[in-house]
């Protein structure tokens, strides 16, 4: 939140709010990946994938040069494709 403007101040709190909600859940993927059977050291330990590296930088990009704002953009994609996903799992399950 340190690069909004004063007009979007407050975003601030919400947005300290998102990251402290945000603090784990890494373990909950790589205890995902480790109940499937995979690796979840050589996950944690790894590289990101390319389309996720791009994914990250061009947000970083967004928030530093246009609009920090459009790190909402972003999480709305994310949350909303994440819980699509779940539910047809879920119904599949």
């Amino acid at each position: 939140g340190a690069r909004l403007p004063e007009r979007l101040e407050w975003l601030r709190e919400a947005i300290a709010e998102y990251i402290e909600e945000e603090i784990g859940h890494q373990e909950w993927i790589l205890n995902d990946i480790r109940a499937c059977g995979g690796d979840a050291e050589a996950v944690r330990h790894g590289q990101p994938a390319l389309p996720t590296e791009l994914m990250v930088a061009y947000v970083y990009n967004r928030i530093a040069r246009h609009n920090p704002a459009s790190f909402f953009g972003m999480v709305n994609v994310l949350e909303g494709t994440s819980i699509a996903l779940a539910t047809q799992a879920a119904g599949v399950l």
